[in-house]
């Protein structure tokens, strides 16, 4: 069965910046279809879409546990909850997290937690069971900009795993594989780049020198041959 949207994201607003990054993540992942069996892959043939984000895709701006939002719980495969100090305050995840465990039969293996920074406070309790006994990716947002970004990857790339349940490694090599052909590609491409820029001032400088270098070579060349 495709469901029309693959993962619904749950989350406080106050975490919005996680929210956002995963969704647009996913969203531009393009997930290696010989990897992943039938049943598990989205609807779109190339990336993991859809994703759900109520500001990005709700209709209604204000924030309400209304019948639209239970339709796009209803319509997802699989739920997102972003686990953090400010989830665990949040009427509107606790909701969204028992409305999604109702409508899938109370099925727990479609529900994925992404701890923010370690977090492990009291979300809800389907949530902090599945917590308990699952090794759940974990997102940082604490730090410098760039000191997080690989353990970042590998947070993304958890999640990639319980969506299209294909082997974290397997997906983690691919991305490494790409990185260094895209590396190698651009070392390419400087490397011509600076051959002309080499050949183009090159040939300026023998144009604009060139009855000197002229000059020169006769000099050498006669002289040279007067030593004989």
């Amino acid at each position: 069965m495709h469901h029309k949207i693959f993962a619904f994201i749950s989350y406080s607003r106050k975490d919005i910046d996680v929210a956002r990054d995963i969704q647009r993540r996913l969203e531009k992942y393009p997930y290696p279809k010989n990897q992943v069996t039938e049943e598990r892959r989205p609807c779109n043939s190339d990336y993991i879409r859809r994703v759900f984000l109520d500001v990005t895709d709700l209709s209604a701006r204000e924030r309400k546990f209304t019948d639209e939002l239970k339709n796009k719980i209803a319509e997802a495969r699989y739920l997102i909850v972003i686990c953090s100090k400010n989830s665990a305050k949040s009427n509107y995840v606790k909701n969204e997290i028992e409305y999604f465990h109702q409508v899938h039969n109370q099925q727990p293996n479609l529900i994925l937690p992404v701890l923010v920074d370690e977090t492990r406070d009291n979300i809800y309790s389907i949530v902090d069971e599945i917590i308990s006994r699952r090794n759940c990716p974990v997102y940082f947002t604490t730090g410098k900009k760039d000191e997080h970004r690989l353990d970042n990857k590998y947070c993304f790339y958890h999640i990639v795993e319980f969506l299209l349940n294909v082997d974290f490694n397997v997906l983690f090599n691919r991305y490494m594989a790409y990185t260094k052909s895209r590396a190698r590609k651009r070392i390419i491409a400087l490397s011509v780049v600076f051959s002309i820029i080499l050949l183009t001032l090159g040939y300026g400088f023998y144009k604009k020198h060139r009855f000197l270098l002229y000059g020169i070579f006769h000099y050498y060349r006669n002289n040279a041959l007067l030593l004989c």
